[in-house]
């Protein structure tokens, strides 16, 4: 008697299945990539610039302003001999007037705390660069 050997079928899986798990797995990988990006900035991290960046555009405004009042100001200073009485009291009033306003504008701004992260602002010292107005 013939020793009759039964093979055993596998179960194939059908070539499809394996091209869709394939592809799954590339776009899950491509996504997790993604989530991980260094260049992303998280959405609390992107508000808390915007509101630093904010602050800074509007005391810029406000340090332009009171620099223009200053130069006026200073004409004033140098025509103060030539100018009659009146028309130096216009003029000073007018300085006075705008850098109330100015101050006004400045009491309503809150700084952002010291330890707030942000990007990084210039400082110029007037001092240290020889510009004193005194």
């Amino acid at each position: 008697m013939a020793v009759t050997r039964r093979r055993r079928r596998r179960s194939k899986v059908p070539f499809p299945t394996i091209v869709i798990i394939f592809v799954l797995l590339i776009l899950l990988l491509l996504y997790l990539i993604g989530t991980f990006d260094p260049r992303k900035e998280p959405a609390a991290e992107a508000e808390k610039t915007s509101e630093l960046a904010d602050y800074a555009r509007e005391v810029s405004t406000l340090v332009k302003r009171s620099n223009t009042v200053a130069a006026e100001f200073r004409e004033v200073w140098d025509q103060a001999t030539s100018l009659s009485r009146i028309e130096l009291e216009e003029k000073l009033n007018k300085a006075i007037e705008e850098s109330n306003k100015i101050a006004e504008e400045a009491s309503g701004h809150e700084a952002p705390p010291p330890n707030a992260e942000g990007p990084d602002l210039p400082s110029v010292d007037l001092r240290s660069a020889g510009r004193s107005y005194r």
